[in-house]
């Protein structure tokens, strides 16, 4: 099918957002896939390999990036907000539903690692989504204790975060610190080989952020309210995560009206590459095209997953 892209901007609180919006011939309106990278990348990273494939089966996809984000050249911003990336989601959102060529009533979310807890809170707060993908699901509650950071390396965090916040306050320049690093050392993430998955999915990305992001990342808990989210989810599990456990989301799941498991045997950085992309991205337009039907031809949702049934759907 042939794909139209073109490029698009919307404001967010009045600060302009870049984005992409794809769409495929047919008939419209079309439903529509809202999309946006994960803890410090951008839309330039690789998901254009999702957004491509969801436009050639048939769906509109609104890939943007998050205030402050440097058009086409993979480099991300360096001072993250939780507040205001969530902020920016639910303008992407309202943006998407006031295009002619798509179907307010049929809008999707659909969000990768970090990106994948946030489309998690917009659905708490917007009973209008008609569906959910998260993919890889980072920091998404804090009781997956056997994934927390070691208590010095959060010390060192806090410490980082204290230090730029205070320094914001009197303007002076950031204080950054790396997104990864190596096990030990102050890093947002320090868990073994995370840069060079970072680094495989956007080459030309930037390893730092100003510090004072670390302060409300304890506090970011998007797996909170889940039991709200009336939308049906389907998480997509990399088994190997080292930030996020497997059993964690399981647990998640498992609160929720409508969701579903999928499990894939792969490290995080896996799941944006190689073979793996194909058999996510065939799982994903499997239960967008069953979500996103028009309302008189939806077909009844498949049973729901739960944490006792997982090992039977993992994907070889």
């Amino acid at each position: 099918m042939t794909v139209s892209k073109v490029v698009h901007e919307f404001h967010s609180r009045g600060v302009r957002c870049a984005a992409w919006l794809y769409l495929p011939q047919g008939r419209e309106p079309f439903p529509c896939v809202v999309m946006a990278s994960g803890f410090s990348g951008s839309r330039s990273g690789r998901l254009a390999a999702y957004a491509e494939r969801f436009a050639e089966a048939g769906m509109a996809v609104y890939v943007f990036d998050y205030r402050g984000a440097r058009d086409g050249t993979g480099e991300a911003p360096q001072r993250l907000s939780v507040r205001r990336q969530l902020a920016d989601w639910h303008a992407a959102v309202e943006t998407a539903r006031r295009f002619d060529a798509v179907d307010a009533d049929r809008i999707a979310l659909w969000g990768s690692s970090f990106s994948a807890g946030h489309v998690l809170t917009i659905a708490t707060r917007d009973p209008a989504v008609a569906a959910v993908v998260s993919q890889g699901p980072q920091l998404i509650d804090q009781v997956d204790r056997a994934h927390r950071p070691r208590p010095i390396d959060q010390l060192k965090l806090t410490a980082a975060g204290l230090r730029d916040g205070v320094g914001a306050v009197f303007r002076c320049r950031p204080y950054y610190i790396p997104v990864v690093g190596p096990p030990g050392t102050l890093a947002v993430l320090n868990a073994s080989e995370r840069e060079p998955g970072y680094r495989a999915t956007a080459p030309t990305w930037d390893n730092r952020v100003a510090a004072r992001i670390a302060l409300p990342l304890p506090g970011n808990r998007p797996g909170g309210r889940v039991q709200r989210i009336h939308a049906p989810v389907l998480y997509c599990v990399a088994e190997h995560d080292p930030v996020t456990s497997a059993h964690a989301v399981d647990a998640l799941a498992a609160r929720m009206p409508r969701a579903e498991v999928r499990h894939y045997p792969v490290d995080h950085f896996d799941i944006e590459s190689g073979e793996t992309v194909d058999q996510l991205v065939a799982d994903q337009l499997a239960f967008l095209s069953r979500e996103l039907k028009p309302a008189a031809t939806r077909i009844p949702a498949k049973p729901i997953i739960r944490p006792e049934q997982a090992a039977r759907s993992r994907t070889a």
